[in-house]
């Protein structure tokens, strides 16, 4: 390279004047510290704060914005580069293409995205749902509480068939144990449908199907059941829930940037997925409140545990140190797929016996 050719660059291209669709041959050209811009008879010079350089995009014709509109069209990728590295501009647009065309880093960012993707689904999302659980108004809280049960009653679940006396008896039976946290207003409902279940809505209502109460043994079943839904009323798991899905959902469309994309199902499985794992991380935070309150108040853990084992898949072994028989197909109700989820019923339900029933031996 000769020492003149090294002081300067000559791009040829097209020159588009604003005032019609017709482009005229020019050539931009660099002497030294000057730059220029020639075009059949006419030349004009130009300062480098005056020109905008379109980004660099595979090898695509490149866009110089130019002052009273016009606009300078190059195939000449290389020599706008040598112009804009001369004058030390344009440095990120011209790493930007040397990440596109490098293999190696394309797999490592590819690599980063997809743990970055993970991360967020495993922790990003459900910290903020907590954090968002936690700041929402009560006014919001019951509202959609009441608005669920309200779709419940209409749509799915029927007044209960129990005698009154037995739920007066339940509701005085539950009572010492909502007691003891006096900054909740829980309600105990029952209600018929469901099969055998009990759920919590996030302004404390508490849910007792009649298929779980004629399923229990004895009360004190049905109180280790009840500190296990006060305790994800008082995690607020019923909300992080609410925002997590909806949060999942959002992340899922700016990913895909199809709205529909939501309710495809091979995109919205890994969301799905997600939310079931943090179900699972919900019902051990649920009973370990739930394995405080039955000690703090000395019931035997062992309760808890016949009552899982009886409403366990029907498919799993009996458990022989259970003391119960296997369930069969009518007494499995949903409860055990209302807390554990599809996926996970037969190694968390497994896990949770296990747990409580150690702590009833020691």
């Amino acid at each position: 390279m000769s020492e003149a050719s090294s002081r300067s660059e000559v791009v040829e291209g097209r020159l588009y004047t604003g005032h019609s669709s017709q482009g005229f041959p020019a050539r931009l050209i660099r002497r030294a510290d000057r730059l220029a811009l020639e075009s059949g008879t006419t030349s004009q010079d130009l300062e480098w704060y005056e020109m905008r350089i379109a980004p660099r995009v595979g090898n695509a014709p490149r866009y110089v914005y130019l002052p009273d509109n016009q606009v300078f069209e190059t195939p000449d990728n290389d020599g706008i580069d040598a112009i804009a590295g001369y004058f030390h501009q344009g440095l990120i647009a011209r790493l930007v293409h040397q990440l596109e065309n490098h293999i190696g880093l394309i797999l490592f960012a590819t690599a980063v995205t997809v743990l970055l993707t993970i991360l967020t689904f495993t922790h990003g999302i459900p910290l903020a749902a907590r954090t968002v659980a936690q700041a929402l108004p009560p006014s919001t809280v019951t509202a959609l509480s009441d608005g669920t049960m309200a779709q419940l009653d209409e749509f799915a679940l029927e007044p209960s068939t129990l005698p009154e006396e037995r739920r007066q008896a339940l509701r005085e039976a539950f009572q010492p144990i909502l007691a003891t946290e006096p900054d909740y207003q829980f309600r105990v409902l029952f209600r018929n449908g469901f099969g055998a279940n009990a759920f919590a809505l996030p302004n404390g209502t508490l849910v007792f199907t009649d298929g779980i109460v004629e399923l229990a043994e004895n009360d004190q079943e049905l109180i280790t059941v009840l500190a296990h839904e006060m305790g994800h009323v008082v995690h607020r798991h019923g909300m992080q829930r609410i925002v997590q899905s909806s949060l999942s959902a959002w992340i899922m469309v700016l990913m895909t940037g199809d709205l529909s994309a939501v309710s495809d199902a091979s995109v919205g499985l890994p969301a799905v997925m997600m939310n079931l794992a943090y179900s699972r991380d919900m019902e051990r935070e649920a009973d370990d409140y739930a394995l405080q309150v039955i000690q703090d108040n000395d019931l035997d853990p062992m309760a808890f545990v016949n009552l899982m084992t009886r409403l366990d898949n029907p498919f799993r072994e009996s458990d022989p140190h259970a003391g119960v028989d296997e369930p069969t197909d009518e007494d499995n109700g949903g409860l055990g797929q209302h807390l554990e989820g599809l996926f996970s019923t037969h190694p968390l339900t497994a896990e949770r016996i296990e747990r409580f029933r150690n702590a009833g031996q020691r």
